[in-house]
């Protein structure tokens, strides 16, 4: 156990803050006394040491890379992470209205495809949750955007599907991990064409998705000044991953976002 700072029996308060506190926190017998350790789910990223700080004293974990392995211990199970925590880590470290309003479009065009592809309800949710967390660490971190996330994310205990998933919609653009399953080609996707959706119905005069056609947006599409920041050549590739047709992805997208047109502002009441 070295590394690992021992708390005695005595240290009731310490011991209750960190349980409460840490996601990720063991409490080990050892030696007649407790051993708290914060796994942070460690695999390739090298050594980790945290430090929690708390009035009544520091506790500091110097975690060898792979302990959490070695020790048996696992990631969250999925039905440990829930729509509400998950948003509640997007707030932690999203501040922008508009990056929480792009997010909830790509979580509910997520959960649209999901169901289009006749999946079950807790698939559309883990489906949601990752179109949810896709730019978590965007604002924060934006020169290691696609890359931090992982840290993030494996420190709250979350699957290597989910890390993987959100990683991959940077792919030939931050990064080379290659959209595979497909999931992470509607993520892909429609990240993009979200925005590109968004940035067209903000222009009309109804300011609605509602009566936003395909025509409307495949207009819009080829001007190239219009929203010149959209990549458009990726929407295009993640079509063609997914071997679906450009102008129905643009309906489903639309339709996806439908559901939360009046959380993002696209509902024409404003």
């Amino acid at each position: 156990m070295a590394g690992f700072t021992v708390v005695n029996d005595g240290d009731s308060a310490v011991r209750n803050k960190i349980l409460q506190k840490s996601v990720g926190a063991v409490l080990l017998p050892f030696d007649g006394r407790l051993v708290f350790k914060i796994v942070l789910y460690v695999e390739s990223i090298g050594d980790v040491e945290t430090t929690i700080q708390y009035p009544i004293g520091v506790f500091h974990a110097s975690i060898p890379k792979g302990v959490g392995k070695k020790a048996g211990c696992n990631t969250m199970s999925e039905t440990q992470i829930t729509r509400e925590s998950a948003y509640e880590l997007l707030k932690r470290y999203t501040k922008s209205e508009s990056l929480i309003k792009h997010a909830l479009a790509v979580e509910a065009v997520m959960k649209h495809f999901a169901r289009l592809f006749g999946l079950g309800e807790e698939e559309v949710t883990k489906w949601g949750i990752i179109g949810l967390l896709h730019d978590l660490d965007y604002e924060m971190y934006p020169q290691q955007h696609c890359k931090k996330v992982r840290e993030i994310l494996m420190n709250y205990g979350y699957p290597e599907e989910y890390i993987r998933a959100i990683e991959s919609h940077g792919y030939n653009i931050v990064n080379d991990v290659k959209p595979i399953h497909k999931m992470e080609k509607v993520l892909y996707t429609v990240d993009e064409l979200t925005g590109l959706i968004t940035a067209v119905a903000i222009l009309r005069p109804s300011r609605s998705l509602f009566d936003l056609k395909v025509s409307s947006v495949k207009k819009k599409w080829k001007q190239k000044s219009f929203a010149s920041g959209i990549n458009r050549q990726v929407i295009e590739d993640g079509a063609k991953m997914l071997q679906m047709d450009l102008d129905y992805i643009i309906e489903q997208t639309i339709i996806g976002m439908q559901s939360v047109a009046e959380e993002i502002g696209l509902n024409g009441s404003s």
